[in-house]
């Protein structure tokens, strides 16, 4: 499989990047094609770090204005952002891809935006039981 991963630069001393440091090469080794689209991190042009894409980001802060045409272009099947869902416009992204958002519930009741947006996702993944409960 082919995974676009959207989130902050693998060596971004932050959470998401520390997340994005463990978790790509675990999925390589799993046998997927991984490239990253980082809207921290990067800003300019493509990256190879060990072997994997870095695309950068373009002009909103976290990426909907290009994480979908980098993921067009590597030709992913599915596309993993990696932050909270809120921020996302998935509106935007081109017909047909598949958005698997990963992201954290910390409120209860979850929050309106949070699950409008998840909602029109083709996967969602969350961090816990609490979460998996909120978004059900």
């Amino acid at each position: 499989m082919r995974i676009s991963w959207v989130s902050n630069a693998p060596w971004a001393r932050t959470g998401y990047g520390n997340q994005t440091m463990l978790f790509v090469p675990r999925l390589q080794k799993l046998g997927h094609d991984v490239a990253v689209t980082a809207f921290y991190g990067l800003e300019g042009g493509v990256l190879n770090w060990n072997g994997v894409p870095v695309y950068p980001r373009a002009f909103h802060p976290y990426g909907n204005d290009i994480m979908g045409a980098h993921a067009v272009h590597w030709r992913a099947d599915v596309m993993i952002s990696l932050i909270d869902a809120w921020v996302y416009e998935p509106g935007a992204f081109p017909p047909g891809l598949r958005w698997a958002p990963w992201f954290p519930i910390d409120h209860d009741p979850a929050p309106r935006a949070v699950l409008g947006k998840v909602s029109r996702a083709w996967a969602r993944l969350v961090y816990s039981k609490f979460a998996e409960q909120q978004v059900k």
